[in-house]
């Protein structure tokens, strides 16, 4: 279970948000009291100068974030609420970032516009006025190639597209440059060249540590496949041996899985649910044939090394309070399978524990034993085994229903991404509250 620094600061999950906006506000306030406000709005071109300064700002401290999230930082993790919720973040202030920084040029050049056309475009073309402007050109047309490549990424693989989105961070430190160099705010105030460029070179410094050195100062454990088995529910089960250290996880954590000898499998980094709790050096995935990547791990043999990476997450039903919902859908039982191993280790149980296990038929009722066995053991444990063929699909309305102080529980979701927001949807319109509800997914881009 977590230790109680773990529990300390888990009470700042989801703080990310007041964090975020200090970050924006904080210097765009500074910027914005820097002149007296008639001067900035006394023309037009006064008012698109501004424009042009303050996207410039929050452009770059918006793509810093962005670039400093990359790292997979644990302490993040626990602000943004889990390390799928921070990657989704993460992608988020990249992109609005982008555009933002796109919005700098032009509104700098609508001024010039008025005046000489000849003069604002010579804005765009790099080796003509500066060295401080062509960084800032470069950098927006090293951001366009990359993002012209990702909307049209159908054409290339998937790793084509991983080294791509690697040269963002080449981007970024020409922008940066280009920021450090021009006469601007930035440069003439000490507080805002402090704070703007200070975020950018933790992004760049981020970005660094992640993209290029990532392989090698990332700690990560050596494991052995020592048995596949074909178990209920269509499910795979790999056990893994360390070789020498092993991590140290929480019931329901995930890890980074690498086959790096592997005949089958290629040695691309995938998240998995590590789906069994004890941590004696062994570590026991549970997963099923879904994707292109999944459906050849039944096949793997024996003897294959695995590097391992984490643990990660946020899914541990230890940070939830004493009384508790759970809902799997189809192969999201892979955490719950964790916790269940956990609790039935125990001599007592002091959670109070409604389990609802969504699958199709009941021969999909994989760990079917586990929970049957957990519910004999403690009362307070009742397991809710749902076919949907005979029971129809899991909503808010049927657990409102069957759980009594369902308003004053967590509730613990995972499975397929449609299945969960449906059902997240379905209870808050109960009145639920966001932040009983948790969960998370794994759609990461590493």
């Amino acid at each position: 279970m977590p230790t109680q620094q773990q529990i300390f600061l888990h009470k700042f999950r989801n703080s990310w948000k007041i964090l975020l906006a200090i970050i924006l506000i904080v210097p765009f306030l500074k910027w914005f009291f820097l002149v007296p406000l008639d001067l900035r709005v006394y023309t037009f071109p006064a008012v698109m100068y501004g424009l042009g300064k303050v996207s410039g700002i929050i452009g770059t401290l918006l793509f810093s974030v962005s670039m400093i999230l990359s790292y997979r930082n644990k302490v993040f993790e626990v602000v943004f609420g889990g390390l799928d919720k921070l990657y989704r973040i993460h992608h988020l202030t990249g992109m609005y970032g982008f555009f933002i920084l796109l919005l700098h040029p032009i509104f700098l050049v609508v001024p010039k516009l008025l005046f000489s056309v000849e003069e604002a475009m010579g804005l765009f073309v790099p080796f003509e006025t500066s060295l401080a402007v062509d960084f800032g050109i470069l950098s927006i047309i090293v951001f366009m190639l990359l993002i012209g490549v990702t909307l049209f990424g159908v054409i290339f693989s998937y790793q084509a597209l991983k080294k791509f989105h690697m040269f963002l961070g080449v981007a970024f430190l020409f922008g940066a440059i280009h920021g450090f160099l021009i006469s601007s705010d930035i440069k003439n105030d000490v507080f805002l060249r402090v704070w703007v460029l200070g975020f950018a070179c933790l992004g760049i410094i981020s970005y660094t540590l992640h993209t290029i050195l990532g392989g090698f100062i990332k700690k990560k454990y050596l494991y052995q496949v020592t048995s596949v088995n074909q178990i209920e529910g269509g499910i795979a089960q790999l056990k893994l041996g360390a070789v020498k250290t092993s991590i140290t996880h929480l019931p329901g954590q995930f890890g980074f899985f690498s086959f790096i000898n592997s005949k089958i499998v290629s040695n691309e980094s995938h998240p998995f649910t590590i789906s069994s709790y004890a941590n004696d050096g062994t570590l026991t995935l549970s997963v099923k044939a879904l994707g292109d990547y999944t459906k050849l791990l039944p096949g793997e043999v024996s003897g294959s090394l695995v590097e391992v990476e984490g643990p990660y997450g946020e899914f541990v039903y230890g940070y939830g309070g004493m009384r508790q919902v759970w809902v799997a859908g189809g192969v999201g039982v892979t955490p719950f399978v964790s916790f269940a191993e956990h609790m039935m280790a125990q001599e007592t149980c002091s959670y109070d524990v409604d389990f609802f296990y969504s699958v199709r038929t009941k021969d999909d009722l994989a760990f079917h034993s586990l929970f049957t066995g957990l519910a004999e053991k403690f009362p307070s444990f009742r397991y809710h085994p749902m076919p949907s063929d005979t029971d129809g699909f899991i909503t808010g309305e049927m657990i409102v229903e069957k759980v009594s102080g369902v308003l004053l529980r967590d509730i613990f979701v995972c499975g397929p991404p449609p299945m969960m927001k449906a059902l997240t949807d379905s209870l808050l319109s109960l009145g639920i509250r966001k932040k009983q509800i948790r969960s998370e997914l794994f759609s990461l881009l590493k």
